[in-house]
This record gives structure tokens, sequence and C-alpha cells, in this order.
């Protein structure tokens, strides 16, 4: 039993040591790991430390570059504002004299209306008024003057009697009624006769020209048709003519008379 008191009193002992050094043991490790840890923090501050210089380096060299981009940056600005206001100038200027322009024109069209306006007056004379105050006559304007009359024509009377029926029981009949027929200078009786006779289309016919024209028919009724001494004469004024129609000088307002008749010899009295 002693022994195994001892046995035990031993253990516990040794038990007891190897406890309290291993207590030791783990005291004198902190100490050394907080040496070796303030160690590194004092090894690791410059590290750290430098990169903070760096970044203040780089700071400043981008600042620096953020200085010089601003400097640009206003420099173009101001240069776009300048070119900005040179065209706001330029285009006020452009409007300004556009407007002068305008106003010039506008001025000159009034001095143009009001000029014309005062010489249509100046033409227009003032128009009578009646007691109640109504203008007489068309509001007073100047009336037009009429038209001067043309120049009018020489002219001349045409008429033609003839006969129709059998031969034996002539019937006399007007084949044209005094008409008046337009001459011009140097016509003669036939010229009349033939212009106006034309014109309504009734049929003549003549032989020769000049001083040897004789009227054969006219109104198909020809020398001969009522008898050996039937035929046409001529009359200029109620007087018989002794020569051609063709060579008979008229003037403004003579009578031309076509006469057909049965005997020339009783007809006749030059």
């Amino acid at each position: 039993m002693k022994l195994c008191k001892k046995a035990l009193f031993i253990l516990l002992s040794a038990f007891i040591l190897l406890f309290a050094v291993g207590c030791q043991k783990d005291s004198a490790l902190p100490k050394n790991e907080s040496e070796t840890l303030s160690e590194k923090t004092t090894l690791e501050k410059p590290s750290k430390e430098e990169p903070e210089l760096k970044g203040n380096q780089e700071n400043g060299s981008t600042e620096e570059g953020n200085s010089e981009n601003n400097s640009k940056e206003s420099e173009a600005k101001a240069t776009t504002e300048n070119k900005q206001s040179n065209s706001n100038t330029d285009k006020a200027t452009e409007n300004t004299s556009k407007k002068q322009e305008n106003t010039n024109t506008n001025t000159a069209n009034k001095a143009n209306t009001q000029t014309s306006k005062s010489v249509e007056n100046k033409g227009t004379t003032p128009a009578p008024k009646t007691e109640s105050g109504q203008p007489v006559n068309g509001g007073g304007q100047t009336p037009a003057p009429a038209p001067a009359p043309k120049p009018k024509k020489d002219t001349v009377t045409v008429s033609v009697d003839g006969y129709q029926g059998p031969i034996n029981a002539p019937i006399p009949t007007v084949f044209l009624s005094p008409t008046e027929v337009e001459i011009e200078s140097g016509y003669t009786a036939l010229d009349a006769t033939l212009k106006i006779l034309k014109e309504k289309k009734i049929q003549i016919s003549v032989r020769g020209s000049g001083a040897t024209a004789y009227v054969e028919g006219i109104n198909n009724i020809y020398e001969f048709d009522y008898g050996p001494l039937s035929g046409w004469l001529i009359e200029v004024n109620d007087v018989l003519i002794d020569n051609s129609a063709g060579i008979e000088p008229i003037k403004n307002g003579d009578k031309i008379e076509w006469i057909y008749t049965l005997d020339y010899t009783k007809d006749t009295t030059y």
C-alpha cells in the first residue's frame, strides 16, 4: 500500500511538473510572437507608407493633368463661345441690315403710292353734287373723250330697173332699188355697178373693158330679149350718157340708174 501511494505521489508530482513546464512554454511563446508581430508591423509600415507616397505622387500628377485638361477645356469653351458670339453678332448685323432694307423699300413703296395717288387726284376733277350730296354723272370722274368719228367715205347710189314676163307682155320689174355703195378714188360708173351687184349676188355680163366696155345683160335679161331694139341704158344723175360706163367718172353723191329699154330709139335722148 505504501508503495502504491508513493508511486501515485510520484506520478502526480511528475504530472504537476510537466503541467508547470508547459505553462511556462505557453507564456514564452506569446512574448516571442508579440515581438515578431511588432517587428513585422514596423517592417510593414514603410511598405504601406510607400504606396501612400506613390498614390500621393500619382494623385499630384493626375491633378496636374486634370488642371491642364480643365484649362484646355476652358480655352475650347472660350473659343466656341467667342465663335458663337461672333456668329450671333454677324446674324444680328445681317438682321438689322435686312430690317433697314425692308424699311427703306417700304418707305419707297409708300412714297410711290402717295405720289401715284396724288397724280390720280390731280387728274380727277371734283364731281358736282346735288342738293342731297349725291355725286352727279358717275362719281365726278372726268368722262372719257368720245372717239373721233371715222372719216365718211364717198358713196354713190345705184339702181337697176328691167322687165320680166313674156315678150308680147313684158312686166316692168325693179331688180335693185336705189342702194348706196362706197367708192374709191378713180372709180367709174361700171366699177360701182359691178361692186354692188356682186354684193347683192345679182348676175351681170360685160363685154370688153374701159372705153369698149358694154353691158350685155343684168339678172339674166339680155339685149334683144324683148325685140331687136331692146337693151340696157345708163343714166348718171338723170342724164343718159353717150359713152361707155367703163370710162364714165363719178363722184360722191352721184346717182347711177340702169334702165332696160324696149325701143332705144324712143328712150335715147342725148
